[in-house]
């Protein structure tokens, strides 16, 4: 059930619809539009969900208002370390695969590689090439098995699922994540049941 704004939540609310409504002007603004709109819960004057809002009043889905404020803190974080603006959404969530801590060096790599000029494609091929070397690394090996069984110590399993995240959050989107996660730990469940 919608609820009522107060008037200052109204005034932002409409300050950052304003800003969505030029067009889609900047991602940058758009992203940080929404943002302010889904963790401030503006929309629930006239919508039960972020999801309602971003479907009826901007026709895409919540999925996409995800990508779009992903891409803005990405770009935000990048330039606040760089010199270089990124272009366009694209640039930014090719480089929001990326941990955090190596988005800024890719961009940089990106920019040099395509004299000052990177398309989503070289920020794309810069951002695998980083992926394959962190694959190409060796794992540390965070758990021994405490018996001949081969369980491990700590059946919660949480040293492994920081490594298995960041094994596959180049590849996949968040949902893909989880399920490596749950099956990745159902797997060993049923191990140490056996």
């Amino acid at each position: 059930m919608p609820t009522d704004l107060t008037t200052t939540e109204r005034r932002d609310l409409r300050k950052h619809e304003q800003t969505i409504e030029r067009g889609l002007v900047t991602f940058q603004e758009v992203g940080a539009a929404l943002l302010a709109i889904r963790d401030a819960k503006l929309y629930r004057d006239e919508y039960e969900t972020f999801a309602d809002y971003c479907e009826d009043r901007w026709s895409f889905t919540a999925s996409r208002a995800r990508q779009l404020i992903a891409a803005a803190k990405t770009a935000e974080r990048v330039e606040s370390v760089t010199n270089v603006t990124l272009d366009n959404e694209a640039q930014a969530r090719e480089l929001s695969r990326l941990p955090e801590e190596q988005q800024a060096e890719a961009w940089t790599e990106a920019v040099e590689r395509s004299d000052g000029e990177p398309t989503a494609k070289v920020v794309r091929d810069v951002v695998e090439e980083y992926a394959e070397e962190d694959e190409s690394e060796p794992e540390e090996d965070t758990e021994q098995p405490d018996d001949e069984s081969g369980a491990p110590e700590d059946p919660s399993f949480c040293n492994d699922l920081d490594a298995l995240i960041h094994r596959h959050r180049v590849y996949c989107t968040p949902w893909c994540i989880i399920v490596s996660v749950l099956r990745n730990t159902l797997e060993r469940c049923e191990e140490e049941r056996d």
